[in-house]
């Protein structure tokens, strides 16, 4: 019936909230990358950052400012993050 509200809409904030995944749910495969604030930072303008540990290349990985806020998606080669797709959360 389309009259009726949909569940979620009735929901108080808490409850609906509580029924939502972590925005990084998606990811959770893929090789976890910490970062310090700086370099999480020049992530977020849209920078390359080098990277101080050993990594290799990896595909793409899920990269983490130290704190643990998720960033978003980077690839990493040479040692150097190269930002792939970033959200933005509240």
């Amino acid at each position: 019936n389309f009259t009726e509200a949909p569940k979620a809409l009735v929901m108080d904030v808490t409850r609906r909230d509580a029924c939502l995944a972590p925005v990084d749910a998606l990811v959770a495969v893929l090789p976890r990358l910490e970062i310090d604030a700086a370099r999480a930072e020049r992530l977020r303008l849209g920078q390359r950052v080098p990277l101080e540990v050993a990594t290799g290349d990896i595909e793409e990985c899920r990269a983490y400012e130290a704190g643990g806020a998720f960033l978003g998606l980077v690839r990493v080669a040479a040692g150097v993050a190269h930002p792939v797709r970033l959200v933005q959360v509240r």
